[in-house]
């Protein structure tokens, strides 16, 4: 089919070209990003533009159509309060993960898990409590700020400036 294979074509080259704009921006792939907003051609399909936005990690694409063949992306890299409370969570969810892998627990097995962190990265992680609990396989999710409890399953985080550790029973 010609047009499903144009249309994928599209779509990588504004993935690729969304992929470069982070790295010139240096923004990580795990945080999420308000906009993009695409120049090229031929317009978006609604699969085609969430295709993008999952790709990308944005919330929105904002299509600009231009005469010329090259796509351009232009992302919004402010990082609002809430962005930033996605990004540190998606960042915990991966070193809670990480750790489970290294302590030889499965995919399926339900965990308690206790992340101790300072007040402001508590806070951040508050507000994805639930996201970060779905996504661990976690019955239980507790962040404090000093641990009540001694873990035989414990490690040290350092998120960009923060600090902390991940327990797991």
């Amino acid at each position: 089919d010609e047009n499903l294979e144009a249309m994928f074509t599209q779509i990588l080259q504004i993935i690729e070209t969304g992929l470069a704009e982070r790295d010139k921006a240096k923004i990580g792939l795990r945080w999420p990003l308000t906009k993009a907003v695409v120049s090229c051609d031929k317009k978006l399909s609604k699969e085609a533009s969430d295709i993008v936005k999952l790709q990308l990690n944005v919330k929105q694409v904002e299509l600009k159509i231009v005469k010329q063949k090259t796509v351009e992306v232009e992302l919004d890299t402010k990082i609002t309060p809430e962005l930033e409370a996605e990004g540190y969570a998606r960042e915990m969810v991966r070193q809670i993960q990480a750790f489970r892998k290294k302590i030889g627990l499965q995919k399926h097995q339900k965990v308690n898990t206790v992340v101790i962190a300072d007040n402001k990265l508590l806070d951040m992680l508050k507000t994805q409590e639930n996201f970060i609990r779905e996504k661990t396989n976690s019955k239980t999710l507790e962040i404090v700020t000093t641990a009540k409890e001694t873990f035989k399953n414990k490690t040290n985080f350092k998120i960009k400036d923060k600090r902390g550790q991940i327990g797991v029973e």
